[in-house]
């Protein structure tokens, strides 16, 4: 193995790095400097389900443990947040929500987010969605009515960004942006995506902080950013929306609680959590879920059967039915499950000041495994409850990269479920019955599975002044250590996902364990653990609008493919698609071309 300075790898990432290293033969940056990936997935490569990833972090998937790390009287968020933090006021360190590491501080926090996402405001947020996905939909339409050909040319992951931003901003801005319409001139959201490079290195080196700062432009990136976040809550201060926004609840809250800082600042924070995870996390499932789509193009096929059987004569697909389609929820369910939006990173830690943290350790499935065995030793080490492949690309002084995205083909499932016809003479579907489509809830679980939007880095630590935390009754948390719990491996641990861990497979989402186990193997029994199935998190700390992110994933997915046909355009690599794959706390995507075509939807008018 050779040993690279890390300062190489820190600059690499940054865009400086040393172009006489970066050329140098040795060099595992030499074809692609700023790839991150220099190894190939080390898929025999097994560990338990607890694993230490440094002098005092520790990785966990197991699911067993996960209450006492992120449930109600699990730990606070952990010491990574310590190397994210840049809002000062005054020379003052202050906290946003998603950087509070005191539980009492961030339940304060949290109260706005709550109310804003509760289930009255959400609905009225879903007019502000149709009205653009509708736009989207009517735009993806002129490219291919604008061809020669008809078939219209685009980097779908742009268009969804573009979608998730545009929504984002009325959300949370009263309607500040329209780039469906005028694309991304100003390049805010590549803005954005460089606002995530440094807080991905501090997080893991928290005292670098002030040191990369002295070097020139090193955080112009999250500079920009919060001069954007800045603009947009002045400009949002003085408007009066026609209707409730996120930030009007965010107001609210700053008029009625004293948070011990200056209201604007935090507002700021504030917005910048908005802007990524109201639109980042989003964007990246949706563009993920069509990846696995047109991988595969006959199963997206039996995904648009059961849209076109449930909305035959429908023009717009509303929010509420879509819940119904169980096959569109297993497909969003699958590719959370594969590729979660934070990948990794679920970071927890013992209180401060707590002494440390008891942790239950779940070995009696391993004694069992012994004392079938016996004594081998080779034996016991192929154990299945033993045996966890972690793929080991993910390295906590760099950007780290996927765990080796594998993605599995598409089986899309069977049993479609058909509604009764609704909206006739309409060409989209609205928010409301999508909820009844198995189907498309098959494929969004399982995009969702395989590519959460938040893949890796769910961290958390004992209490500050604690002395650490039990979790259970056989495992001590000392303070001063980090929990890690990444949901992009837990999500394709056989012992909870079975069988076809790794594959794309709608079908687990829909079945009970007593008819899936027709279609696994003695080898490879039907298993679906939902209580690891964690793409927004879990407990109080878990994503505010995931009731409103499931609405935008349905109302999405099923517009577009009832109204064309996509496939990947020719001369497009879709391994490109995974290698382009970026986890810098949030998944970070490159281009996804895809040919468009115009499909005839029986019983309306074109």
């Amino acid at each position: 193995m050779i040993e690279v300075p890390c300062e190489q790898f820190i600059l690499a990432e940054l865009g400086l790095r040393d172009r006489r290293f970066a050329e140098c033969d040795i060099s595992p940056i030499h074809k692609n400097p700023t790839d991150s990936m220099f190894s190939p997935p080390q898929d025999r490569l097994h560990y338990g389900p607890i694993v230490r990833t440094g002098p005092n972090e520790l990785a966990v998937i197991d699911k067993e443990l996960i209450p006492h790390i992120l449930g109600a009287h699990g730990m606070p968020k952990g010491p990574i947040w310590d190397g994210r933090k840049f809002g000062r006021k005054g020379g003052k360190e202050y906290d946003s929500l998603i950087e509070s590491r005191v539980q009492e501080e961030h339940t304060l926090l949290r109260k706005p987010w709550n109310k804003a996402f509760s289930a009255g405001p959400v609905k009225g947020y879903e007019r502000l969605l149709m009205k653009r996905v509708e736009q989207l939909v009517r735009g993806l339409e002129n490219v291919c009515l604008s061809s020669v050909d008809g078939v219209g040319k685009v980097n779908m992951a742009e268009w969804v960004s573009f979608l998730a931003f545009d929504f984002m901003g009325d959300l949370a801005f009263g309607g500040a942006f329209d780039t469906l319409a005028t694309g991304d001139p100003a390049r805010y959201i590549q803005g954005m995506y460089k606002s995530m490079i440094l807080p991905n290195i501090t997080q893991h080196i928290p005292w670098s902080l002030s040191f990369l700062r002295t070097i020139p432009n090193v955080d112009a990136g999250m500079t920009n950013m919060m001069l954007f976040a800045q603009a947009q809550v002045k400009k949002r201060l003085k408007q009066t929306p026609n209707y409730p926004d996120l930030f009007h609840y965010l107001i609210e809250a700053t008029e009625e609680t004293d948070f011990g800082v200056d209201p604007e600042a935090l507002m700021v924070q504030n917005s910048i959590l908005a802007i990524i995870a109201g639109s980042d996390t989003t964007a990246s499932v949706l563009s993920n879920a069509f990846y696995y789509l047109m991988l595969h193009p006959q199963y997206l096929m039996r995904l648009q059967a059961e849209i076109n059987g449930a909305y035959a004569g429908s023009d717009f697909i509303d929010a509420d039915s879509l819940t119904n389609l169980n096959y569109l929820n297993a497909v969003i369910n699958e590719t959370l499950r594969l590729q979660p939006a934070v990948p990794t990173y679920l970071n927890r830690a013992p209180t401060r000041g707590s002494g440390g943290k008891p942790l239950l350790v779940v070995i009696r499935a391993l004694i069992l495994d012994f004392l079938k065995i016996g004594s081998s030793l080779k034996a016991l080490l192929s154990s299945s409850h033993l045996m966890l492949c972690i793929e080991i690309q993910d390295t906590f002084l760099l950007d780290p990269t996927t765990f080796g995205l594998t993605v599995g083909s598409i089986v899309l499932a069977k049993d479609l479920q058909r509604l009764q016809e609704k909206n006739h003479g309409s060409d989209f579907i609205d928010a409301d019955s999508l909820t009844n489509l198995n189907y498309l809830n098959a494929v969004i679980n399982e995009t969702l599975r395989l590519q959460p939007a938040v893949p890796t880095y769910l961290n958390r630590a004992p209490t500050r002044g604690s002395g650490g935390k039990s979790l259970g009754k056989s495992m001590f948390i000392p303070e001063g250590t980090s929990i890690v719990v990444s949901p992009y491996a837990m999500h394709r641990d056989p012992r909870y996902f079975s069988p076809r861990p790794n594959d794309f497979w709608p079908d687990r989402w829909l079945h009970s364990p007593n008819e899936g186990s027709s279609t696994a193997s003695r080898e490879e029994p039907f298993i679906l653990s939902r209580d690891a199935f964690i793409p927004f998190s879990t407990g109080p700390a878990n994503c505010a609008g995931k009731p409103l992110a499931l609405i935008e994933l349905r109302l999405v997915i099923a517009n577009v493919v009832r109204r064309f046909e996509i496939a990947f355009d020719d001369g497009y690599d879709p391994r490109q698609w995974e290698r382009e794959l970026r986890d810098r706390f949030v998944m970070v995507k490159g281009e996804l071309k895809t040919a468009l075509k115009l499909q005839k939807i029986s019983g309306v008018q074109s």
